[in-house]
């Protein structure tokens, strides 16, 4: 009889900052359903071209706010000190990482060939997805977004 794979190895961890410089601000919690990552292209199936940005902006957004992952790309959960005081790393530094690079991932597979090119040596979730907010205003012409609006909560692109 096969036995099951750990949660641990199919399912991610939630995870929330409260206090960027904290340790004690890491809250993994396996009451929230994580999609396996082996099934991460049946949540984001609409690869990014250079004429769908909407449609693939409004499948990310339901996927990154489904997740409460959103934070990572709009800014509001900052990286953790790399580093404590004692000079060790910080644990809620890893875990954030750790996190943004897996969404950096899911990110990544959701792009085409040809824009994945576009984002080569980003290392950030958030770097990838403003570099592409940043295309889609410069393709749409919608130039008027001031620096003051959330990327996130602009309607046009």
């Amino acid at each position: 009889m096969a036995t099951s794979p750990t949660s641990e190895s199919t399912h991610l961890s939630h995870i929330t900052f409260s206090n960027p410089n904290s340790t004690q601000n890491l809250n993994t919690s396996s009451s929230v359903i994580q999609p396996p990552i082996s099934n991460i292209h049946h949540f984001l199936s609409i690869k990014l071209t250079s004429t769908n940005y909407l449609i693939w902006r409004s499948q990310l957004l339901a996927f990154l706010r489904g997740y409460d992952l959103l934070s990572f790309v709009d800014g509001t959960t900052q990286p953790p000190m790399k580093t404590l005081d004692d000079g060790s790393l910080n644990p809620a530094y890893t875990a954030w990482h750790k996190q943004d690079q897996l969404l950096l991932s899911w990110l990544f597979s959701s792009l085409t060939e040809s824009i994945h090119a576009q984002v080569v040596g980003l290392d950030t979730s958030r770097s990838v997805w403003l570099l592409k907010l940043s295309f889609c205003l410069s393709i749409s012409g919608a130039h008027h977004a001031t620096s003051s609006q959330s990327p996130i909560s602009q309607e046009r692109c």
